[in-house]
């Protein structure tokens, strides 16, 4: 971002994925998606903090589309501080990723999921992995799918129950003991409540004589898994928290990742990753490219999950174009960007899945 406009909203000069200076409007980062639940979630309060309506915000947040990487971004857009309130304090959890987390511990999907596909189709292509890691959200992804695998539906509120019945601490006041005590009591609710979801979900699938799917395990799943953190202004970060912890808190506790800073991973030395997974986070750090660059440092292959551009509504400052695995092809010569979409047609159309491997070892 560049100079800071009147009303909290900041110039966009350069795309914010690969610096380019040369653009064109354009209107694949449908504005009217603003219009669907989540968007208007986080845009409402942000547009209120500036002192604008929704539809004027709308109008005045411009789309381009990145003639050198074919990406797409507003300008201008929410200024660093008024992105970073967004994430702190108007919109404080992410609401797609938590409700994923909610559907997880209950119940099995009907169906092989999306990812039980994606799993497949990269192992395909690289081979088993041993050790893994994730990129800031750990609800979305692999480690979700992995410990599905391992764990029963009740197996998984059982974990989860434990991880909401934290011990007190004895240095606590007071008042946060009170605090935690009622804490744990809405948390009991709130396990009962998921469980008799649970059960409802396969009471109707009996009524429906719905049929069991057949039980999918691969061969081999990673031993060592991880999520990597990182806070950022259009981001959620450290600040995601509900049912009293932060998605990482649950994705240790009950997920069974080990938890490291991007940065300090990256300071322990490259190659020590299989794979890096990053799962709709992408459009929410500030230099995208520096953390793909930055992530084949650490792994022979990266991972990339986003939403289409069209399904991208402006409470996104940029979103990923059709054309990145090209230009990223062409920027980063020792790299191949393989487009998973484009060579499976079983997965969603309007998900881009993208797959970069080194082609030689770096330094």
């Amino acid at each position: 971002m560049s100079a800071v406009l009147h009303q909290g909203l900041a110039r966009t000069d350069q795309c914010p994925v690969c610096g380019g200076a040369e653009r064109e409007r354009s209107d694949g980062m449908a504005s009217e998606r603003g219009s669907r639940l989540q968007g208007l979630y986080y845009l409402k309060p942000a547009t209120a903090a500036i002192g604008m309506s929704l539809e004027e915000f709308v109008d005045t947040a411009l789309t381009y589309r990145c003639t050198h990487c074919g990406c797409f971004f507003c300008d201008p857009w929410f200024s660093p501080e008024i992105a970073s309130r967004l994430f702190a304090s108007l919109g404080p959890d992410h609401l797609y990723a938590w409700g994923s987390f909610e559907n997880w511990l209950h119940r099995r999907p009907p169906v092989r999921s999306e990812n039980d596909r994606l799993f497949e189709i990269v192992t395909r292509h690289i081979g088993k992995i041993d050790v893994y890691a994730e990129y800031t959200c750990p609800f979305q992804g692999f480690l979700q799918l992995f410990r599905g695998y391992e764990a029963s539906p009740r197996e998984r509120l059982g974990s989860f129950a434990c991880a909401t019945r934290r011990p007190p601490d004895p240095r606590w006041s007071r008042v946060t003991r009170i605090h935690k005590a009622m804490e744990r009591g809405i948390a009991r609710l709130a396990v009962f409540h998921l469980r008799a979801r649970g059960a409802a979900v396969r009471a109707a699938a009996a009524l429906r004589r719905t049929p069991r799917p057949v039980e999918y395990r691969p061969e081999h799943l990673p031993r060592h898994r991880y999520l990597l953190t990182r806070d950022t202004s259009v981001g959620w970060g450290s600040n995601c928290v509900r049912f009293g912890g932060s998605c990482r808190y649950f994705a240790q506790a009950v997920l069974g990742a080990e938890i490291l800073p991007f940065d300090e991973a990256e300071r322990r030395g490259p190659r020590r990753y299989d794979l890096v997974g990053i799962f709709n986070s992408l459009d929410h750090v500030t230099f995208p490219l520096d953390v793909v660059e930055r992530a084949l440092r650490l792994a022979p292959h990266v991972l990339m999950v986003t939403h289409h551009a069209s399904l991208a509504g402006k409470q996104h400052w940029f979103a990923l174009g059709d054309e990145l695995p090209r230009w990223l092809a062409d920027h980063l010569p020792d790299v191949r960007a393989l487009d998973l979409r484009a060579e499976d047609g079983a997965l969603r159309r309007d998900t881009n899945y993208l797959l970069l491997s080194r082609t030689q070892e770096r330094r």
